[in-house]
């Protein structure tokens, strides 16, 4: 319950390839119930398997652990919460919600002007709750009545704090797990409804590429001489990062390490999230608290965790997206050889509303396709020409019914999970974790993406930003670089 105030070789824990790699608070808690998901240890001892115990997956690599799911659940709730001055922990926060041309955005669209277009209000409180084994820092409360208003945080831990989580070595950190997201005033999970974490990163990396921040970040930035940078990728949490309910539901965000691995991050940490509460517009209000929490690495492990982003084309626009013709069916692929001694987790994303699949085989270009001199036009690259995607389609399927064919290891449409849920008094449809087998058969990698042309009915864009990719989680031995 949140609070009462009273020479060193490391791994590079994320890359990108092309494909790419790339205050004491009690009540009720009916005051506060909104409709959706909320997680209990009662819950999370009753959930089935995850996803990567199924076959094709290696159950040993699961980094979903119930254990470390009770532990954290248990660490919040029973936790002696501090107050704590934001000055004192962080150099660098800001609070703000996204702003489009003056007014507060209507639904769930993409960011008009990240640097300029945004409104900051003042810093909810910070409470910490610090232990031998986490370390948790929560923000709040935000109290939201749906609408869309993408309230955000940005922030930079200060390295001289004393609030830091212990250091495994000089200006690193491992972490054995984590959860970023949000918790209601009983410190239970919030899922998704009504609370979709758009994202939430913490960590940080040397951007390495341009990248679009809210001004008064980018000057804080600047001003210390820390370029360019981004919390990373390899600690995140995204909407669809949850699982179906039968996969563990909200769990999937309390994330787990395999044994003789750990999260690696340098200092100094930060962290970014953009939420929005999904509910209509004047729902009941609700309040909730955004949470940073990570678990010690006390078994010194000797890999760390990694990400590989497998993609078809380079992001040219802001949140690592690329430009894509709204009313135009398009297709792109790309083709990359890739070798994992282990490999964790596989999980697909991409924009529904302009997808009409992806396609990940294994085996090299020419097993793929039958013309390969028909495919240059989208490889790598988007190919808006006639009949596109049904004449890609075609190309495959012909290479299917010859000796050697490559092995169509996962499909967005064929994995794709969904549940339908009570929101604001309609049922609605929430897309789930979309879940890869993680045995490789070949190290040779093709990624197909076709895009589907939306009507003029349903979008007044004529460019949309776009993703499409795989997340693959792999371990790396900790002398090791990109």
């Amino acid at each position: 319950m949140l609070v009462r105030a009273h020479h060193l070789h490391v791994c590079v824990p994320s890359t990108v390839v092309l494909i790419i790699i790339l205050s004491c608070l009690r009540g009720n808690f009916e005051d506060d119930l909104a409709e959706g998901i909320q997680i209990s240890l009662d819950q999370i001892n009753s959930w089935p398997p995850t996803a990567c115990m199924m076959p094709g997956s290696l159950p040993i690599f699961c980094i979903h652990s119930d254990i470390v799911s009770g532990q954290l659940v248990s660490t919040m709730m029973n936790c002696e919460w501090n107050a704590v001055d934001i000055e004192i922990v962080f150099d660098f926060f800001m609070a703000y919600e996204s702003v489009v041309n003056g007014s507060r955005m209507t639904g769930p669209l993409p960011y008009d002007d990240i640097v300029d277009d945004y409104s900051r209000f003042r810093a909810p409180p910070l409470s910490i709750c610090a232990s031998d084994t986490w370390s948790a820092y929560a923000i709040g409360p935000f109290e939201t009545a749906g609408g869309y208003f993408w309230p955000s945080t940005v922030a930079v831990f200060k390295n001289s704090s004393k609030w830091l989580p212990p250091q495994a070595l000089p200006q690193l950190y491992a972490f054995q797990a984590y959860y970023l997201g949000s918790i209601d005033l009983e410190s239970r999970i919030v899922g998704y409804p009504p609370i979709h974490q758009h994202h939430f990163h913490f960590g940080y990396v040397q951007a390495g590429r341009t990248l679009a921040v809210p001004r008064e970040y980018g000057n804080f930035l600047a001003q210390h001489g820390l370029g360019v940078v981004a919390p990373s990728e390899l600690m995140g949490n995204h909407g669809e990062d949850q699982c179906h309910q039968h996969e563990s539901g909200p769990r999937c965000t309390i994330r787990s390490a395999p044994d003789g691995f750990a999260y690696h991050q340098q200092s100094p940490l930060a962290f970014v999230n953009t939420f929005n509460d999904v509910r209509p517009l004047h729902s009941r209000p609700f309040r909730t608290w955004q949470v940073v929490a990570v678990k010690h690495d006390t078994q010194h492990a000797r890999g760390c965790m990694a990400l590989t982003y497998l993609a078809t084309l380079k992001p040219t626009l802001t949140r690592f997206t690329y430009a894509l013709r709204a009313l135009r069916d398009a297709v792109s692929w790309s083709a990359v050889e890739l070798e994992f001694e282990h490999i964790f987790e596989a999980s697909m994303h991409g924009h529904a509303s302009s997808l009409l699949d992806i396609w990940w085989f294994h085996g090299p270009d020419g097993s793929v396709f039958d013309d390969l001199n028909e495919m240059e036009a989208s490889r790598k690259q988007l190919d808006y020409s006639n009949r596109v995607i049904s004449r890609t389609m075609s190309n495959i399927k012909s290479r299917q019914l010859k000796p050697g064919a490559a092995t169509l290891s996962c499909a967005y449409r064929t994995h794709s999970t969904s549940e339908s849920i009570h929101t604001g008094g309609s049922l609605l449809v929430y897309v789930r974790k979309i879940h890869c087998p993680v045995v490789f058969l070949s190290r040779h990698q093709v990624l197909v993406v076709f895009h589907r042309g939306q009507s003029s009915a349903t979008t007044t864009s004529q460019i949309v930003r776009m993703h499409a990719f795989v997340r693959i989680f792999h371990g790396l031995p900790n002398n090791s670089s990109s």
